[in-house]
C-alpha cells in the first residue's frame, strides 16, 4: 500500500505542508499496521518512507519500535509455559499403562531458565497387578550466547516397592542457526515400559547425542545413545527422521524417511524389548493444515519394513493424528497413535491416545 496524492491536491499545498501531510499519512498507516501486528508490511512501508524522508523523527521512532520485534521473535521458542498431558497405552501383548506428565519452564531472562518435569505411570497387564512409578526432575539451563547453552539437573524416581534412585542429566547444546539444536550429554533416567519392567526398579545411564531442527519447510531429528541398565544389560540405539513439507502454511503434504536401529548386549526376559539387532526403514507421508484461527492438524503415516535379529523382514507401519486447538495463550492438543511396529514394550500392535493442555505466558 503506497501513499499518493493527486496533482490537484498537491498543487494546493505548500512544499513544507505537503511533506508534513505525506509524513502524517505514512506514520498513520505504519502505526495501524503495527497495531494489527502486520509487522512485515509495516517494515516494507517504513523502508519506503525512510528512503524519501530519512531525517523524519517520527519515522525513525517507528523504526526503533519495529526493530525491537526480531529480538522478541528470536526468544519465541523460549516462551515460559506450563504443560500437562494424559495418555493411555495398550498393546496386543496385554500391556497397559496410564501416564500423567507435568512440565513447567520459566525463563528468568533470555539467558537463564528453569525446567521442572514430573511423570506418574500406572502399569498393569493381563497377568500382573497395577504398579506405580513416579519420577521428578529439575533442570537449570544457561544460554550465555545465542550459539551455546548448558543444561544440568537432577531428580529422583520412586519404584513400586517404594525404593528410590537418583536421576540426573547434563548436556551441552549448540544452536548453529535458528530452529536447529545440536546436543550431547550424559545422564540417568527411569526405564519402565511395562509392569514387569517396573518391578525390577530399572534405570538407564549413559551418553547421548541429538540433532533437532525445523528450518524452512524441512524437519529433521536424529540421535545416538549408549545406555547401561542396572540389570546388567547395555544398549546402542540410532534413529533419524527427515521430512520435507510441500505446500503453504495453510496446507502442505509431507514426504520423508524414518530409520531406527537398536542393539542390546543380552536378550533378557525383563519386560522390555531387547533384541540383539533391530532395524526399521519407513517411508513417511502425510498432511498438515490450518483451519481458521484455532485448529491445526498434522496427520502422518509411516510405512516400510522391520527386521528383528536374524529373522525375516516384516511389514511395519505407524499412523499418527495430532490436533492442536489454539485460544490465545492456551493450547489444547488431542492426539492418537497407532503402531504396527516394535516398541520398548515389545513387537506388539499398540494404541496410544493422548490429551495435552498448554498455557504460555
Amino acid at each position: 500500500m503506497k501513499i499518493r496524492l493527486n496533482g490537484a491536491i498537491r498543487a494546493s499545498i505548500p512544499d513544507c505542508g505537503f511533506e508534513a501531510a505525506v509524513e502524517a499519512a505514512q506514520t498513520g498507516l505504519i502505526r495501524n499496521l503495527i497495531h494489527q501486528k502486520k509487522y512485515d508490511e509495516a517494515r516494507t512501508e517504513l523502508a519506503s518512507a525512510l528512503r524519501s524522508n530519512p531525517q523524519s523523527s517520527k519515522l525513525n521512532k517507528l523504526k526503533q519500535k519495529i526493530d525491537e520485534r526480531p529480538a522478541r521473535k528470536e526468544t519465541k521458542d523460549r516462551t515460559s509455559r506450563v504443560q500437562i498431558s494424559e495418555s493411555f497405552y495398550s498393546d496386543s501383548g496385554g500391556n497397559r499403562s496410564l501416564r500423567s506428565d507435568q512440565f513447567g519452564e520459566y525463563w528468568f531472562t533470555s539467558k537463564i531458565s528453569n525446567r521442572v518435569q514430573s511423570q506418574e505411570k500406572s502399569l498393569w497387564s493381563d497377568t500382573l497387578p497395577t504398579s506405580h512409578v513416579l519420577w521428578a526432575t529439575d533442570e537449570l539451563k544457561l544460554r550465555p550466547t545465542s550459539f551455546v547453552g548448558f543444561v544440568a539437573g537432577g531428580g529422583v524416581v520412586r519404584f513400586p516397592d517404594a525404593r528410590t534412585r537418583s536421576l540426573y542429566r547434563t548436556a551441552l547444546e549448540l544452536y548453529p542457526q535458528r530452529n536447529i539444536t545440536l546436543s550431547g550429554g550424559f545422564g540417568r533416567s527411569a526405564f519402565a515400559p511395562t509392569a514387569q519392567a517396573a518391578l525390577l526398579d530399572l534405570t538407564g545411564e549413559g551418553w547421548f547425542v541429538r540433532a533437532d531442527g525445523a528450518p524452512g519447510n524441512w524437519r529433521f531429528n536424529g540421535g545416538l545413545s549408549r545406555q547401561h541398565y542396572n540389570d546388567g544389560n547395555r544398549s546402542n540405539r540410532q534413529d533419524a527422521e527427515i521430512l520435507r513439507w510441500i505446500g503453504s502454511r495453510s496446507f502442505a503434504v509431507a514426504a520423508g524417511y524414518d530409520f531406527a536401529h537398536a542393539h542390546f548386549d543380552q536378550l533378557l526376559n525383563h519386560g522390555y524389548f531387547s533384541p540383539d539387532s533391530y532395524h526399521s526403514n519407513l517411508a513417511v507421508t502425510g498432511i498438515r493444515f490450518r483451519s481458521g484461527k484455532h485448529w491445526r492438524g498434522e496427520y502422518l503415516a509411516k510405512v516400510g519394513a522391520e527386521k528383528i535379529d536374524f529373522g525375516s523382514t516384516n511389514a511395519a507401519f505407524e499412523v499418527s493424528a495430532r490436533n492442536s486447538f489454539l485460544f490465545g495463550d492456551w493450547e489444547l492438543g488431542a492426539d492418537y497413535y497407532y503402531y504396527q511396529i516394535a516398541q520398548s514394550a515389545g513387537p506388539f500392535t499398540a494404541h496410544v491416545p493422548r490429551v495435552i493442555l498448554i498455557r504460555r505466558f
